[in-house]
C-alpha cells in the first residue's frame, strides 16, 4: 500500500515518469487490478517504446488472462530489445506451453538455461512440459535441480508431487504435497492434489477437508469442485456431488469429465433420463471420450436396451481396446440378449486382458450354465473362488450346477456357503434384508416384521460366521430368536454355522424351522432336501476308515 502511494505521488509530480508506471502496474497486476495494471504498462510503453521491461511485465499480466499470443508478442519484443532477457524466454517458453505447442516452448527455456544454468524457474517450467509429454524420468530431474536451487519452491513441490502421483508412489506424493503446503499455505492447487491423493487411499473425509481448502482459497478452482464431488459420490452423498459437477461445469463448461461424473451420481440415483443425457453431453464434447460410452452403456443394461448398450460398449472398445471390463460388460449384454457364443468370446477376451479377472470367470460360467455345459461352467466358478474367495455369486451358482449334475452334497456346501457370505443368496422375504435375493421370484405373502434389536443379533451373528467362528455366531442366532421367534433368517443361519460345525442333525432341525416359518422360500426347501437325502446316503453307506 506505502509502494502504491509513493508511485500514484511520483506520477502526479512527473506524468511522464515511465518506471513509476511499470512498477505501479505491477503491483495493480499482482492486487488483482489487472484493467489498471494495463492500463500502467500501455501508458509506460507509450512514453518508452524501447522499454523492455513494460512489453515483459504486460506479457506476464496477458499470461496470467490465458492470452498467450499477446503474451508471446510482448515476451517477444522484450527479447528484441534485451537478447540476454532470459526471465523473457522463460514466460515465452510458457506462453508457448498454454497455446499448445510444447516444442516451441521448450526451444525458448532451453535458452534460457544457456543463459541462466541456475535459474530455477525455468527448470520448473521445463519440468511441467515434460509432465505433459509424459516423460516422468525428465521431469523429476529438472523438479529436483530446481529444488536444490530454491528448496522454498513451493510450486516445485506441488508438481514434482504430481509426477510422483501419475507414477503411484503414492508416500512421496503426499510428502511433496505437505511440503509445498508449509511452505504456502495459500497454495490451493497443492490442497486439492493432497486431496486427490486422500480419495485414493479411500478416506474420502480427509478429503474432502483439503478440498474446501482448495475451494476456499480459490473459489474458480473448477478441478477442486470436480474432485470433492468424486469423494461426496463415494460417500453417497449424489445430490452434494451434482452440486459440485454443477459448479465445476459453470467454471469450465467444455469439462467432458464433468458431465460424465454428474452423469454417475445421477446413474446412483437412479435417474437413468438425467444420466443418460449426461453421458450424452460428454460424448458431444469429446467424441473419443471411451468413459462416456462405457457408463451410457451401463445405464443402457439398466434400462435392458441391450442394444444400445452394446454398440455403446463396441465404441468404447474401439476407442480403447485393452479395457477389459467394457468387454466383459458387452458380454453381459451379449448374455442378456441370450447370444451366448458372442457372450463367450467377449469373457475370453476380457480373461486374455486380465487373466486374474474373476467376474469374467464368473460371468462365462453362468453362460456355460445357460448352455448346460455344467461341467465347464464349474471349472469356471472354480477359478472364480480361487482368485476371490469371498465371491458369494460364484458359490451360490456352483452350488446350482452341483446341483444339475445330481451331486447333492457339493451343491449343499456351496450354497451354505454362498449364505454365508452374502445374505441375499439365501434370504427372499423381507424379514431380514429389504434386497432380494438374484434371480428369486417376488415373494408371495407377507412377512413377520423383525425388531431392530434381533436383526442387529443377526448381523453381529454373520460377522462371526465369516471369521469361523461358529459358536460365537450361534449365540447370537439364539439372542435374535428369542427375541423374535419366527425370526426365519436367524434360524436358517445357525443352521449354516451347525452345518459348518459338522452338526448335521441340529443344522437340519433349524433348516426346518426356517422352512416352516417361510414355507415359499426356494433356498430353504432346496437346503432341506439336500440336507435330507445325504443324511439318508450317509446312513446306509458303510462305515469309512478315518481318514478316508
Amino acid at each position: 500500500e506505502q509502494a502504491l502511494r509513493d508511485f500514484n505521488k511520483a506520477i502526479s509530480i512527473n506524468t511522464r515518469y515511465t518506471e513509476a508506471y511499470n512498477r505501479r502496474g505491477i503491483i495493480l497486476n499482482q492486487n488483482g487490478d489487472t484493467a489498471g495494471a494495463l492500463e500502467d504498462f500501455n501508458t509506460a510503453i507509450e512514453l518508452d517504446p524501447a522499454y523492455g521491461a513494460a512489453y515483459f511485465n504486460r506479457g506476464f499480466l496477458y499470461l496470467g488472462r490465458n492470452l498467450p499470443d499477446k503474451a508471446i508478442d510482448d515476451f517477444s519484443r522484450a527479447i528484441e530489445l534485451s537478447p540476454a532477457f532470459a526471465m523473457a524466454y522463460i514466460q515465452r517458453g510458457a506462453a508457448w506451453h498454454q497455446k499448445g505447442n510444447p516444442e516451441k516452448a521448450l526451444t525458448d527455456i532451453n535458452k534460457a538455461l544457456e543463459l541462466t544454468p541456475d535459474d530455477p524457474e525455468a527448470y520448473y517450467h521445463r519440468g511441467v512440459i515434460f509432465i505433459e509429454k509424459r516423460n516422468f524420468e525428465r521431469a523429476l530431474t529438472d523438479f529436483s535441480t530446481a529444488l536444490k536451487l530454491n528448496p522454498n519452491y513451493a510450486d516445485v513441490y506441488n508438481k514434482r508431487g504430481e509426477v510422483w502421483s501419475e507414477t503411484n508412489d503414492i508416500a512421496k506424493a503426499m510428502k511433496d504435497f505437505t511440503s509445498a503446503l508449509k511452505i504456502n499455505p495459500d497454495l490451493a492447487d497443492a490442497y486439492c492434489n493432497r486431496g486427490i491423493l486422500w480419495s485414493r487411499k479411500n478416506n474420502d473425509d480427509q478429503a474432502i477437508l483439503d478440498f474446501n481448502k482448495a475451494i476456499s482459497l480459490d473459489p474458480n478452482s473448477s478441478k477442486a469442485y470436480y474432485h470433492r464431488g468424486i469423494a461426496l459420490n463415494s460417500k453417497g452423498l449424489y445430490y452434494p456431488a451434482i452440486a459440485d459437477y454443477n459448479k465445476a461445469i459453470e467454471l469450465n463448461p467444455t469439462s467432458a469429465k464433468a458431465y460424465n461424473q454428474r452423469g454417475i451420481s445421477w446413474d446412483n440415483k437412479n435417474n437413468l433420463r438425467q444420466a443418460i443425457a449426461d453421458y450424452t453431453k460428454s460424448l458431444e464434447i469429446d467424441p473419443q471420450y471411451a468413459a462416456g460410452y462405457f457408463n451410457r452403456g451401463l445405464a443402457w443394461i439398466k434400462k435392458e436396451d441391450f442394444d444400445k448398450a452394446i454398440e455403446d460398449f463396441s465404441q468404447a472398445i474401439t476407442i480403447f481396446p485393452n479395457h477389459g471390463m467394457t468387454y466383459l460388460q458387452r458380454g453381459i449384454g451379449w448374455k442378456k440378449k441370450e447370444q451366448y457364443d458372442k457372450a463367450i468370446q467377449d469373457f475370453n477376451k476380457a480373461l486374455e486382458i486380465d487373466p486374474m479377472f474373476a467376474n469374467a470367470f464368473l460371468q462365462r460360467g453362468m453362460v456355460w450354465g445357460l448352455k448346460n455345459d455344467y461341467q465347464k461352467a464349474i471349472t469356471d466358478y472354480t477359478e472364480a473362488i480361487e482368485l476371490q474367495p469371498q465371491l458369494a455369486e460364484a458359490y451360490y451358482n456352483r452350488g446350482l450346477a452341483w446341483d444339475y449334475l445330481g451331486n447333492k452334497e457339493k451343491s449343499l456346501a456351496d450354497s451354505a456357503k454362498a449364505a454365508s457370505l452374502d445374505s441375499r443368496f439365501a434370504v427372499t422375504s423381507g424379514d431380514y434384508s429389504s434386497q432380494a435375493r438374484p434371480a428369486e421370484p417376488e415373494e408371495k405373502k407377507a412377512k413377520p416384521v423383525i425388531s431392530k434389536d434381533a436383526k442387529e443379533y443377526l448381523n453381529k451373528g454373520l460377522a462371526w460366521d465369516k471369521q469361523g467362528k461358529y459358536d460365537e455366531a450361534i449365540e447370537d442366532y439364539n439372542r435374535a430368536i428369542r427375541i423374535n421367534p419366527n425370526f426365519a433368517s436367524a434360524y436358517f443361519y445357525k443352521g449354516l454355522a451347525q452345518y459348518n460345525k459338522g452338526e448335521l442333525k441340529t443344522a437340519l432341525s433349524d433348516f426346518q424351522k426356517a422352512l416352516n416359518l417361510d414355507p415359499e422360500n426356494s433356498e430353504y426347501k432346496k437346503i432341506v432336501s439336500s440336507l435330507n437325502a445325504k443324511m439318508k446316503e450317509d446312513s446306509t453307506a458303510p462305515a469309512k476308515e478315518n481318514g478316508s
